[in-house]
């Protein structure tokens, strides 16, 4: 029974950075601004968050290596 909670428990915070837990908002759509501009904002926003993506995703693949190495 112990084992099975412990299975079921989250993984601790540690394991997963608070960055990795982040969302990206939209671009703020202005009335009266040009669609490019929001465009360009929005394409901002989406670099931000595939960096943060694949940030993440580094750090899973080093824990998860050294989970194996043990």
């Amino acid at each position: 029974m112990v084992a099975r909670a412990e299975a079921e428990a989250p993984p601790p915070r540690y394991l997963v950075p608070d960055d990795c837990r982040a969302t990206e908002a939209h671009a703020a759509l202005v009335i009266g601004a040009d669609p490019v501009s929001v465009l360009a904002r929005e394409r901002v926003a989406l670099n931000r968050q595939n960096a943060r993506t694949l940030r993440c995703a580094d750090h899973a693949q080093r824990v998860f290596d050294r989970l194996a190495a043990d």
